[in-house]
């Protein structure tokens, strides 16, 4: 498992440049086919970074089924193209697009 290390530079500030995860998973996905990926039980939490194909609207919901809006405002449980989450082992992530391919990547991230 690869550890999310951010580091210092030599001026002293935070450096956002990660290593190369050694647990990435990747998909395709297709209009309205639900694919969940289940978060490893090795460490009791990660952060998971996700990454898109461009133009992608993928909705993604954690330990809950990914939906994508309707025509009308409301209520909803997923987030349209979210950049991280920090997750718990086990936990469900859900990935769901109206478009007619998607690409969506997570690399996964020990935290300790």
């Amino acid at each position: 498992m690869t550890i999310l290390n951010l580091t210092r530079d030599s001026s002293g500030k935070a450096t956002f440049i990660r290593r190369p995860s050694v647990q990435m998973f990747a998909g395709s996905l297709v209009t309205a086919d639900e694919q969940t990926l289940t978060v490893p039980s090795d460490y009791h939490t990660y952060n998971a970074i996700f990454s898109y194909s461009p133009g992608a609207s993928v909705w993604v919901a954690i330990n809950n089924t990914a939906t994508f809006p309707a025509t009308t405002m409301t209520s909803i449980n997923s987030e349209q193209n979210p950049v991280a989450y920090e997750l718990k082992a086990g936990d469900v992530i859900h990935f769901v697009t109206p478009d007619t391919g998607d690409l969506v990547g997570v690399a996964l991230y020990a935290i300790i």
